[in-house]
């Protein structure tokens, strides 16, 4: 902590009963305390944060759990990582919710009727995108949906399986790996498996295991 600033600081708020340290000395146009350190200019809930929590990047964004702009409270505080906000504003802009509370997204869907999307170079299944979101990385996990809509997007919908639990749901849902599978779909199948492509990029575009790919292009199941 540097103590001048700190100083600096604790002499131009008041602190409130809900716990917000209010801020008393200049206010900008848009609400915000304005502080004045080392000749410049800058957003007094910034300073706070900077002096108590860490440094602060240029384009790093803080957000008041408060919600109140003239809050310099520290504990108020928090990072928002600017690139989750971008990913989030996408795919509300995609998605319709539906009367069951379904987030259906309304852009690309695969034959297996889950979304797909294109964001920042990397090809994104649109529920794996919500999930990682709002609940984090699901790393090599199965997303699966509470509400067996594989359009649906909202994380409340979603939750982390592995490949066992992902085929127990799907059985459960008299949804067997193979039987979903037309004979057009098992001639492409192989046909791109014949060329060379990796069992992992063809079963991402089914939404299946590599298993079942794997199983299909070698002749052992047939199919309706």
């Amino acid at each position: 902590m540097t103590k001048s600033v700190a100083d600096y600081l604790s002499a131009r708020f008041e602190k409130r009963k809900d716990g917000c340290w209010m801020w008393v000395g200049s206010v900008n146009a848009q609400g915000y305390g304005r502080a004045y350190v080392d000749g410049r200019s800058a957003r007094a809930h910034r300073v706070s944060f900077a002096t108590w929590k860490g440094a602060l990047g240029s384009d790093e964004e803080i957000r008041h759990s408060c919600g109140v702009r003239l809050c310099v409270n520290p504990d108020h505080l928090t990072k928002v990582d600017r690139e989750v906000t971008d990913r989030k504003t996408y795919l509300l802009e995609r998605v319709s919710v539906t009367d069951q509370g379904c987030w259906e997204w309304t852009e690309y869907v695969n034959k297996a009727g889950y979304g797909r999307c294109f964001l920042k170079g990397q090809t994104w299944f649109a529920h794996r995108l919500s999930y990682a979101i709002h609940k984090g990385d699901p790393g090599l996990g199965f997303v699966c949906h509470t509400c067996d809509n594989p359009k649906c997007c909202n994380p409340d919908h979603l939750y982390l399986g592995d490949n066992d639990t992902n085929m127990a749901d799907k059985a459960r849902r008299e949804r067997h790996p193979f039987m979903r599978f037309t004979r057009v779909d098992v001639a492409r199948i192989r046909s791109r498996r014949a060329s060379g492509e990796l069992l992992r990029t063809i079963a991402e575009d089914y939404d299946t295991d590599e298993s079942v790919i794997c199983a299909i292009a070698k002749r052992r199941r047939r199919t309706a």
